[in-house]
């Protein structure tokens, strides 16, 4: 089987995890890393951090050390001469989904969809109220849309703290991302409504989520 994995070209923690995890899966015979240019975006400030730093990790070139990695790279806009039966989004922003032709390109989402769609899924699922997830989908021309594959909601215990659930999180996300291939073709109904999309969670905001976490907490924890 020949995986397409979509990244960037500068050290990406989720890629490496997702890279290192697929090289156990004995039914892939080739791994091919598209690069997107990473584009620096003007700093912001973020008072709760809820994700690990994606730059701890080492340049995407030396993943080709592995026989069934290789390294092409990408600007986003051109259509794909490839033979990956799956595609699997490790970063890179919105994707145009026909870029691959009719292969199928795979998301985890770190909230529930469509409950929860856009950035910041981890604060917004506390600030809004609403439990908390990770779905995998096949991307569409939408938003956090597409096909749905699997949901998973994340544990939450009556001891988490705010740091402790968002490492919990997003290791679930990264498992799932993992395991993404056994879900291809075996779509499900989301019991969920459909709510807009989320921006960016502005600070103020931030410091209302904190204040809202232990009673969110004790209404989704586990009995």
């Amino acid at each position: 089987m020949n995986i397409g994995v979509i990244t960037y070209d500068i050290p990406h923690l989720k890629t490496e995890q997702l890279v290192l995890s697929l090289l156990h899966n004995n039914s892939i015979s080739k791994i091919t890393l598209y690069a997107l240019p990473f584009v620096t975006r003007k700093a912001r400030l973020v008072k709760y951090p809820h994700r690990p730093d994606q730059k701890l990790s080492v340049n995407q070139k030396e993943f080709i050390s592995y026989s069934k990695v290789y390294y092409q790279r990408w600007d986003g806009k051109s259509h794909v001469s490839h033979n990956d039966e799956v595609v699997i989004i490790a970063g890179g922003g919105i994707i145009n989904p026909n870029l691959f032709g009719n292969t199928p390109i795979l998301n985890v989402h770190p909230g529930l969809i469509p409950l929860v769609r856009g950035l910041d899924s981890f604060k917004w699922s506390i600030y809004l109220d609403h439990p908390l997830g990770v779905s995998l989908h096949v991307i569409d021309e939408k938003v956090d849309k597409g096909v749905l594959l699997c949901v998973k909601k994340t544990p939450v215990f009556a001891s988490d703290t705010y740091y402790s659930l968002a490492r919990r999180h997003y290791e679930l996300e990264i498992n799932l991302l993992t395991d993404s291939l056994r879900y291809v073709g075996k779509p499900i109904v989301s019991e969920y409504g459909e709510q807009p999309a989320n921006m960016r969670m502005p600070v103020e905001k931030e410091i209302s989520m904190i204040g809202k976490f232990e009673n969110w907490k004790l209404k989704y924890c586990l009995k």
